[in-house]
């Protein structure tokens, strides 16, 4: 265990009772019996590692589409609030514990943890020091704050009241563990008597993170709706949707940060201004390098201009996603603007995205872009809103939904 480090459990899912991969550990919501760990069968050693890989892509590709690429706690919040669409989930035992204690406190039934016998991750989060000249102060600072939080006893008690597990334990095991934070009744088991699971090296999980992109994740449709108004060019708005672009729909940038194109997703993006304008909507079928880049040509080759409607991309999107011809790919609506949008158009947008049941990643930027817009946007597709400055970041993270 690296030194400063306050280890906690990855638990792993279990759909409708069944194990679908070899770590962790799940929660449900109901009356279920809780397992104890022997009762777990040993893990399943996958020979054929494409079955095995295709097996646990099965699974994340029935996630539902929330801020589970970027947030475990946000996606704990969504599940606790959709139970009738997520019923098990990968998550931290610490994150268990605090949301538990909020859902007893509110008079909710509080979520069920198993452990998997043999199949422990351990999650450390290690306090970092980058020396650099001048930083003395702060040096003796961060030295003084690790060895309080490994040596202190009140450190050590309030890290466990959190349901973090210190580094100094043995085995993970606590010695007199407080029911009333590793409750028993919710499945938390305070003596574990394990070893976290031993990973495979970073070239193989470069390989695998690869093939799950190009192999065995779900196919995706999806269609980006990018802001091409006047205002976007006169706050350089649309420099960064340019670069931006250019880094999802290259390939080989795509791939240095995991947003490879499936070969069997359909990607189609179109500009709005007073509506869909600037010669789009473009489409690519496939994973064709060179056609690929050729929508961050387009893209550069476009003026902004005019005013703003983001309904009429947002219908058009909808009409498009909901086609028979996306068969049984997965859908995902993008959204990115910088401006209040005119509202002609909001009630049938909106209604249309209800009833298509398409989720929205909406990210508003610069400073007078309008949240509520988004935010309502977001809330009727059961999506996410998201605000940020940076696009490239931006882009990125909406890609990394698929």
């Amino acid at each position: 265990m690296n030194a400063g480090t306050f280890p906690v459990h990855s638990l792993s899912v279990v759909r409708d009772g069944v194990d679908v991969g070899p770590s962790g550990g799940w929660f449900q919501f109901g009356q279920m019996q809780s397992m104890p760990c022997g009762q777990f069968p040993a893990p399943q050693l996958w020979v054929d590692t494409d079955a095995g890989a295709a097996a646990a892509a099965g699974a994340v590709a029935s996630t539902p589409a929330t801020d589970a690429a970027t947030a475990t706690g946000t996606l704990m919040t969504e599940c606790v609030a959709h139970a009738d669409q997520c019923r098990a989930m990968f998550t931290y035992e610490d994150l268990v514990i605090e949301k538990n204690a909020e859902l007893v406190k509110a008079g909710r039934e509080p979520l069920l943890v198993a452990y998997p016998r043999g199949s422990l991750a351990v999650s450390d989060a290690p306090l970092g020091f980058l020396p650099q000249p001048g930083n003395d102060d702060a040096r003796r600072i961060f030295t003084e704050l690790q060895e309080h939080l490994l040596t202190d006893a009140g450190a050590q008690a309030a890290l466990l009241k959190l349901g973090r597990r210190p580094a100094a334990s043995v085995g993970l095991t606590l010695d007199e563990p407080d029911p009333a934070v590793f409750n028993p009744e919710w499945g938390i088991q305070g003596t574990i008597n394990e070893q976290g699971i031993q990973y495979p090296s970073a070239p193989v999980i470069q390989a695998a993170l690869d093939r799950y992109q190009t192999r065995y994740r779900r196919p995706v449709a999806a269609y980006y709706c990018l802001d091409g108004s006047g205002s976007m060019g006169d706050n350089d708005g649309w420099t960064g949707i340019e670069a931006a672009t250019a880094q999802v729909f290259d390939p080989e940038q795509a791939a240095q940060n995991f947003l490879q194109t499936h070969p069997q997703d359909v990607t189609t993006v179109a500009i709005f201004a007073g509506g869909v304008t600037g010669g789009s909507p473009w489409q690519v079928r496939g994973n064709d390098g060179n056609t690929l880049r050729g929508l961050a040509r387009d893209i550069a080759g476009y003026e902004p201009d005019g005013g703003t409607d983001m309904y009429a991309c947002l219908l058009r999107a909808t009409e498009e996603l909901t086609g028979r011809h996306n068969g049984d790919r997965k859908r995902l609506l993008v959204l990115m603007t910088d401006g209040q949008s005119n509202t002609r158009q909001r009630d049938e947008a909106l209604d249309a995205l209800q009833r298509a049941g398409v989720p929205v990643v909406a990210i508003a930027f610069g400073r007078d872009a309008d949240p509520r817009q988004l935010e309502e946007v977001a809330k009727a597709a059961n999506g996410t809103f998201v605000r940020q400055d940076d696009l490239v970041a931006a882009l990125r993270q909406a890609a990394g939904y698929k």
